[in-house]
């Protein structure tokens, strides 16, 4: 992660999209989110205005997540100060869909096995996929887009995703 923001910094036109194994991994922070923007907002209508070929029932407006989830690891890089990225999966807007009447606390107990818990825990091989923006002013932020964590032992049978 850390060769692919300095690449960023050195080339605005360098790698956008990556496969990042991280060395550790300690925690999820979870931050209210503020709801959507404006622009966010008039996006939304305009995609929900278009309605659907198949479907009668009108699209529903997206509820915005009650949290933004930032991931706290460190890449392989051994000089790695560590990197505190946003998830943007979709199974976690998803997920916190599905719970959005459950209490803060049992929406974290909900995200915490799916998100850092099982994903990253001894016998995984976890790899995060990330990426940055099309404005320039934001390309050496990258998110987390995903999480792919088959078995170690998989991983090691060459039995994995790549």
């Amino acid at each position: 992660m850390c060769a692919l923001q300095a690449g960023v910094r050195e080339n605005l036109n360098a790698t956008s999209l990556a496969a990042v194994r991280p060395s550790q991994v300690d925690d999820l922070e979870f931050i209210a989110h503020p709801g959507w923007t404006k622009e966010q907002l008039k996006r939304f209508q305009a995609y929900q205005s278009q309605g659907s070929l198949f479907d009668e029932i009108p699209l529903p407006l997206l509820y915005p997540p009650r949290f933004r989830v930032r991931l706290h690891y460190r890449c392989e890089d051994r000089r790695c100060g560590g990197h505190q990225q946003t998830i943007i999966d979709w199974e976690l807007s998803a997920l916190q869909a599905r719970h959005r009447r459950d209490t803060d606390r049992a929406l974290q107990d909900a995200v915490t096995p799916k998100f850092l818990s099982n994903p990253f825990a001894a016998h995984k091989d976890p790899l995060l996929f990330v990426g940055n923006q099309e404005d320039v002013r934001k390309r050496a932020a990258f998110t987390v887009l995903g999480l792919y964590y088959p078995a170690r032992a998989e991983a090691e049978q060459g039995r994995t995703l790549f």
